[in-house]
């Protein structure tokens, strides 16, 4: 077994093994599934986090108060649980009683930690990250007794049934994405076949009925190679970016769109230069195919599978591990009624992260570098607020998006002022 299938295999078995609940149906649904695999120095591959979706809320349906998770795609559920994962792991550092920590040491004069010799984090997914992953040559065939025109064709290609057998008549096509060309960048021409589709645009994740404001899995991949996986927060734990070393994707998947959406189109010279002096580098992954096939697997065409409408979430963590996030943002079996109670919010939500922020931060040494920087400020409360405390994490984002991602949107800061 090759590489690639050591890691997407690691990855379903350790799938196989989690609840149903939240499960697709079999037969009925299809799903998207992402993860973090754990390599030591022994070469051993270890699940750290995972996670499984396809929803993602229009800007109508978001909330300001942190309880909802707004964008449930498999990668985004999986990086939050990932991102749970190091939290636990830091408060194995930091926090007496908790164990130690199998990837993390301490600086104890600066107390930021670094990680372990030998260990690297791979990313695996079984389909191509939404957005320009998706956008790739194929060759599409049209059934010789359907006797339509090639334009009608295109309209209605999804609507063929695979099992059609005089299947004969071929051109070039284009795989196509529902994420849609932000303002101001190249837009889809939406010509026949090859030439439906603008390469290297940023693009929103589709919605159902109404158009987001979340960057597609393609884009944010692309920024999570130069700024680290780890995320504002956790920033300030570390004293460097948490990087992906492979990134594997499914049988679906194609390898030269791959590299161009998530790496190639990162401008390797321009952004080094602004990298400069800080501790974020352009990380390139190596990126490989695997040929392993998820049982839950996105359907080509011509199927009668739905996407399943909720999104698990697993973190190899002590406490409440698995968690099922409905496609309303809030845990699976929430009704209207208890939206406003504790325990609607999912443990990857925002708020919930912030606690597990909170809690370590509170048990540091009022020395660490953090704690200083929190001591200084007065007003520091809101969710931004601590955000804003990671200087070099927020000043060298803002600096890339404004050089080489202009078209990039902004995030609205009224979803950052809520506390804990």
């Amino acid at each position: 077994m090759d590489y690639g299938d050591r890691i997407a295999e690691a990855c379903l078995q350790h799938f196989r093994t989690l609840p149903k609940h939240g499960k697709p149906r079999e037969g009925q649904q299809w799903t998207v599934l992402a993860a973090f695999i754990k390599e030591d120095k022994r070469n051993s591959l270890n699940v750290v986090a995972l996670g499984t979706g396809t929803s993602c809320l229009g800007s109508s349906q978001m909330c300001k108060d942190g309880r909802m998770v707004h964008d449930a795609h498999a990668e985004v559920i999986a990086r939050r649980a990932f991102i749970r994962y190091l939290y636990f792991e830091l408060m194995k550092i930091h926090m007496k009683d908790t164990g130690t920590s199998t990837i993390f040491t301490l600086d104890k004069e600066t107390g930021c930690c670094k990680l372990r010799e030998g260990i690297r984090f791979h990313f695996y997914v079984t389909d191509p990250p939404c957005g320009d992953a998706t956008i790739f040559p194929i060759m599409t065939t049209i059934p010789k007794e359907d006797g339509c025109q090639l334009d009608e064709f295109c309209a209605k290609r999804r609507k063929i049934c695979e099992n059609t057998i005089s299947r004969d008549l071929l051109f070039n096509d284009t795989n196509r994405t529902g994420a849609k060309c932000v303002p101001g960048e190249k837009q889809d021409p939406h010509h026949t076949g090859s030439g439906y589709h603008e390469i290297g645009s940023l693009r929103t994740k589709p919605g159902r009925g109404e158009r987001t404001h979340s960057m597609s899995c393609s884009d944010k991949i692309m920024r999570w190679n130069v700024m680290g996986w780890q995320g504002s927060l956790v920033n300030l734990f570390l004293s460097s970016p948490i990087y992906i070393s492979v990134i594997v994707c499914g049988p679906n998947s194609n390898l030269s769109a791959l590299e161009r959406a998530l790496v190639g189109r990162i401008d390797k010279p321009k952004i080094t230069a602004l990298l400069k002096e800080t501790k974020f580098v352009t990380s390139a992954p190596q990126i490989i195919t695997s040929s392993c096939v998820f049982q839950y697997q996105k359907p080509y065409y011509g199927s009668d599978l739905k996407p399943c409408g909720s999104a698990v979430a697993w973190s190899d963590v002590p406490q409440n591990a698995h968690a099922v996030i409905a496609k309303t943002g809030f845990r699976l079996g929430t009704t209207r009624k208890s939206q406003h109670l504790p325990q609607a919010s999912s443990c990857i939500s925002r708020v919930n992260l912030l606690k597990l922020f909170m809690k370590i931060f509170s048990a540091l040494h009022s020395n660490y570098l953090i704690c200083r920087k929190i001591s200084e400020q007065d007003s520091c409360v809101s969710y931004g607020d601590y955000k804003n405390l990671s200087e070099e994490y927020v000043q060298t984002w803002q600096k890339l998006r404004e050089s080489c991602f202009s078209n990039w949107l902004k995030h609205n800061l009224c979803f950052d002022n809520f506390t804990v």
